[in-house]
């Protein structure tokens, strides 16, 4: 079971680094296409803002520790 938290936690560290680097720029995007747009909310920022939302929720389940506290009883 150790192996597979470890496992979870490279993961999500992974999705982590990968939407930082992605949205380094994404700032500068976002605001030069609401200009652009009159307001109308672009699907690049509701799919940064989706990402950030789904690994923060699960950044509070692993450092809370609910997950490995529900599964430890599947040994």
């Amino acid at each position: 079971m150790k192996q597979y938290a470890s496992t979870i936690t490279s993961v999500m560290l992974g999705m982590a680094a990968f939407v930082y680097l992605t949205s380094l720029n994404a700032r500068e995007r976002i605001e030069a296409r609401a200009k652009d747009d009159d307001g109308i909310m672009s699907i690049e920022a509701a799919i940064i803002a989706a990402v950030v939302i789904l690994i923060a929720g699960l950044l509070v389940v692993k450092l809370t520790g609910a997950f490995e506290s529900r599964s430890t009883g599947i040994e």
